[in-house]
Protein backbone atom coordinates (compact mmCIF):
# COMPACT_ATOMS: atom_id res chain seq x y z
CA UNK A 1 0.00 0.00 0.00
CA UNK A 2 3.02 2.33 0.09
CA UNK A 3 2.95 5.01 -2.61
CA UNK A 4 6.47 5.10 -4.09
CA UNK A 5 8.06 8.54 -4.10
CA UNK A 6 8.41 8.56 -7.88
CA UNK A 7 4.65 8.06 -8.24
CA UNK A 8 3.59 10.89 -5.91
CA UNK A 9 3.28 13.55 -8.70
CA UNK A 10 0.97 11.23 -10.61
CA UNK A 11 -1.14 10.61 -7.51
CA UNK A 12 -1.54 14.35 -6.90
CA UNK A 13 -2.27 15.01 -10.57
CA UNK A 14 -4.92 12.29 -10.63
CA UNK A 15 -6.55 13.70 -7.49
CA UNK A 16 -6.55 17.18 -9.02
CA UNK A 17 -8.09 15.95 -12.28
CA UNK A 18 -10.79 14.01 -10.42
CA UNK A 19 -11.77 16.95 -8.23
CA UNK A 20 -11.55 19.39 -11.12
CA UNK A 21 -13.79 17.31 -13.38
CA UNK A 22 -16.28 16.70 -10.59
CA UNK A 23 -16.48 20.37 -9.61
CA UNK A 24 -16.84 21.39 -13.28
CA UNK A 25 -19.79 19.03 -13.66
CA UNK A 26 -21.44 20.30 -10.48
CA UNK A 27 -20.80 23.96 -11.27
CA UNK A 28 -22.44 23.50 -14.66
CA UNK A 29 -25.59 22.46 -12.82
CA UNK A 30 -25.80 25.30 -10.31
CA UNK A 31 -24.30 28.07 -12.46
CA UNK A 32 -21.12 28.87 -10.48
CA UNK A 33 -18.08 27.45 -8.76
CA UNK A 34 -18.22 27.64 -4.95
CA UNK A 35 -14.58 27.17 -3.93
CA UNK A 36 -13.83 28.24 -0.34
CA UNK A 37 -10.90 27.94 2.06
CA UNK A 38 -11.41 26.20 5.41
CA UNK A 39 -9.18 25.17 8.32
CA UNK A 40 -9.60 22.92 11.35
CA UNK A 41 -7.60 22.09 14.48
CA UNK A 42 -7.31 18.62 15.95
CA UNK A 43 -5.47 16.51 18.50
CA UNK A 44 -3.92 13.32 17.09
CA UNK A 45 -2.50 10.10 18.47
CA UNK A 46 -0.49 8.04 15.97
CA UNK A 47 1.10 4.63 16.56
CA UNK A 48 3.88 3.39 14.26
CA UNK A 49 4.71 -0.27 13.64
CA UNK A 50 7.34 -2.30 11.84
CA UNK A 51 5.99 -5.78 11.41
CA UNK A 52 4.54 -6.81 14.77
CA UNK A 53 6.73 -4.41 16.77
CA UNK A 54 5.47 -1.01 17.85
CA UNK A 55 8.11 1.64 17.21
CA UNK A 56 6.51 4.61 18.94
CA UNK A 57 3.33 6.49 19.82
CA UNK A 58 3.35 10.15 18.76
CA UNK A 59 0.83 12.73 20.02
CA UNK A 60 0.17 16.39 19.44
CA UNK A 61 -1.94 19.25 18.14
CA UNK A 62 -2.09 19.61 14.36
CA UNK A 63 -4.29 21.34 11.81
CA UNK A 64 -5.59 20.94 8.27
CA UNK A 65 -6.14 23.50 5.51
CA UNK A 66 -8.88 22.74 2.98
CA UNK A 67 -9.72 24.26 -0.37
CA UNK A 68 -13.33 23.08 -0.79
CA UNK A 69 -15.91 22.95 -3.50
CA UNK A 70 -19.09 23.30 -1.44
CA UNK A 71 -22.67 22.26 -1.99
CA UNK A 72 -24.04 23.00 1.49
CA UNK A 73 -25.52 21.29 3.32
CA UNK A 74 -25.19 18.13 1.23
CA UNK A 75 -21.55 17.59 0.20
CA UNK A 76 -18.11 19.20 0.25
CA UNK A 77 -15.01 18.08 -1.64
CA UNK A 78 -11.53 19.41 -2.29
CA UNK A 79 -7.84 19.47 -1.47
CA UNK A 80 -6.35 19.02 2.00
CA UNK A 81 -2.93 19.92 3.44
CA UNK A 82 -1.90 18.89 6.97
CA UNK A 83 -0.29 20.38 9.01
CA UNK A 84 0.26 24.09 8.45
CA UNK A 85 1.95 24.28 11.86
CA UNK A 86 2.29 21.67 14.58
CA UNK A 87 4.37 18.58 15.35
CA UNK A 88 3.89 15.20 17.02
CA UNK A 89 6.01 14.12 19.97
CA UNK A 90 6.85 10.71 21.44
CA UNK A 91 8.54 9.51 24.64
CA UNK A 92 8.76 5.79 23.80
CA UNK A 93 10.78 5.35 20.59
CA UNK A 94 11.92 1.73 20.25
CA UNK A 95 14.14 2.03 17.12
CA UNK A 96 15.93 4.66 15.08
CA UNK A 97 13.44 4.84 12.20
CA UNK A 98 11.60 7.76 13.82
CA UNK A 99 12.80 10.61 16.00
CA UNK A 100 10.97 11.75 19.13
CA UNK A 101 9.70 14.89 17.33
CA UNK A 102 8.22 14.53 13.82
CA UNK A 103 6.12 16.51 11.38
CA UNK A 104 3.69 14.23 9.58
CA UNK A 105 2.58 15.84 6.31
CA UNK A 106 -0.48 14.85 4.28
CA UNK A 107 -1.47 16.24 0.88
CA UNK A 108 -4.45 14.87 -1.01
CA UNK A 109 -8.22 15.02 -1.40
CA UNK A 110 -11.17 14.86 1.00
CA UNK A 111 -14.89 14.27 0.63
CA UNK A 112 -17.47 15.29 3.26
CA UNK A 113 -21.05 14.04 2.90
CA UNK A 114 -24.18 14.75 4.94
CA UNK A 115 -25.68 11.52 6.30
CA UNK A 116 -29.22 12.92 6.18
CA UNK A 117 -29.34 13.68 2.44
CA UNK A 118 -32.77 12.16 1.94
CA UNK A 119 -34.32 13.63 5.08
CA UNK A 120 -33.07 17.13 4.19
CA UNK A 121 -34.89 16.94 0.87
CA UNK A 122 -38.11 16.27 2.79
CA UNK A 123 -37.93 19.54 4.72
CA UNK A 124 -37.26 20.47 8.38
CA UNK A 125 -36.60 17.65 10.89
CA UNK A 126 -39.77 16.05 12.25
CA UNK A 127 -38.21 14.53 15.39
CA UNK A 128 -34.95 14.24 17.29
CA UNK A 129 -33.73 11.31 15.16
CA UNK A 130 -34.12 13.23 11.91
CA UNK A 131 -32.53 16.28 13.53
CA UNK A 132 -29.51 14.14 14.47
CA UNK A 133 -28.97 12.65 11.01
CA UNK A 134 -29.50 16.01 9.28
CA UNK A 135 -26.59 17.43 11.30
CA UNK A 136 -24.31 14.38 10.92
CA UNK A 137 -21.52 14.07 8.35
CA UNK A 138 -18.88 11.53 7.35
CA UNK A 139 -15.45 12.47 5.99
CA UNK A 140 -13.08 10.37 3.86
CA UNK A 141 -9.61 11.41 2.76
CA UNK A 142 -6.77 9.95 0.73
CA UNK A 143 -3.25 11.44 0.77
CA UNK A 144 0.39 11.33 -0.21
CA UNK A 145 2.10 11.38 3.20
CA UNK A 146 5.61 12.17 4.37
CA UNK A 147 7.18 11.90 7.83
CA UNK A 148 9.81 14.59 8.44
CA UNK A 149 12.20 13.28 11.09
CA UNK A 150 14.25 16.46 11.25
CA UNK A 151 18.02 16.61 11.51
CA UNK A 152 19.96 14.29 9.19
CA UNK A 153 17.38 11.49 9.04
CA UNK A 154 15.71 10.90 5.68
CA UNK A 155 11.99 11.54 5.37
CA UNK A 156 9.69 8.51 5.12
CA UNK A 157 7.22 8.78 2.23
CA UNK A 158 4.05 6.77 1.75
CA UNK A 159 0.28 7.06 1.59
CA UNK A 160 -2.58 7.31 4.11
CA UNK A 161 -6.36 7.23 4.46
CA UNK A 162 -8.62 9.16 6.86
CA UNK A 163 -12.18 8.48 8.04
CA UNK A 164 -14.28 10.40 10.56
CA UNK A 165 -17.73 11.25 11.86
CA UNK A 166 -18.84 14.86 12.41
CA UNK A 167 -21.81 16.33 14.25
CA UNK A 168 -22.62 20.01 13.70
CA UNK A 169 -25.03 22.27 15.55
CA UNK A 170 -25.87 25.99 15.51
CA UNK A 171 -25.85 28.34 18.49
CA UNK A 172 -26.89 31.98 18.02
CA UNK A 173 -25.43 32.24 14.53
CA UNK A 174 -22.31 30.25 15.39
CA UNK A 175 -21.72 26.84 13.81
CA UNK A 176 -19.98 24.37 16.12
CA UNK A 177 -18.76 20.95 14.99
CA UNK A 178 -17.27 17.99 16.83
CA UNK A 179 -15.26 15.38 14.90
CA UNK A 180 -13.85 12.00 15.84
CA UNK A 181 -12.07 9.63 13.50
CA UNK A 182 -9.00 7.66 12.55
CA UNK A 183 -6.14 7.43 10.08
CA UNK A 184 -4.09 4.56 8.64
CA UNK A 185 -0.85 4.85 6.69
CA UNK A 186 1.85 2.84 4.90
CA UNK A 187 5.43 4.09 4.51
CA UNK A 188 8.91 3.20 3.32
CA UNK A 189 11.00 0.69 5.36
CA UNK A 190 7.83 -1.38 5.92
CA UNK A 191 6.50 1.07 8.52
CA UNK A 192 2.75 1.25 9.12
CA UNK A 193 0.64 3.67 11.15
CA UNK A 194 -2.74 3.66 12.86
CA UNK A 195 -4.15 6.66 14.67
CA UNK A 196 -7.13 8.53 16.07
CA UNK A 197 -8.03 12.19 16.23
CA UNK A 198 -10.62 14.47 17.79
CA UNK A 199 -11.45 17.99 16.67
CA UNK A 200 -13.80 20.83 17.45
CA UNK A 201 -14.35 23.69 15.06
CA UNK A 202 -16.19 27.00 14.91
CA UNK A 203 -17.54 29.05 12.04
CA UNK A 204 -18.98 32.54 12.27
CA UNK A 205 -20.85 32.73 8.96
CA UNK A 206 -24.45 31.50 9.35
CA UNK A 207 -25.83 29.31 6.62
CA UNK A 208 -22.43 28.10 5.36
CA UNK A 209 -20.44 24.98 6.02
CA UNK A 210 -18.13 25.01 9.01
CA UNK A 211 -15.61 22.68 7.36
Amino acid sequence: MVLPERYSPYFLAATGCFLGCLSHDLSARDGGIAWRARAREHYEVQRFYKGNQRLSTHRGLTNTFNLWYELPPFAYMGFALNPIIGSLRSKDNKQGDLTSLIRHYHLGGELLVNIGLTSRLNGPPQNSFYHWIQNSYVRAGWYFSSIDNGGNKKSLNGSSLLYSYIYKWELDGLDIAFEIGGRVGWYARDIEMTGEHVAIGFHFLPGQAIW
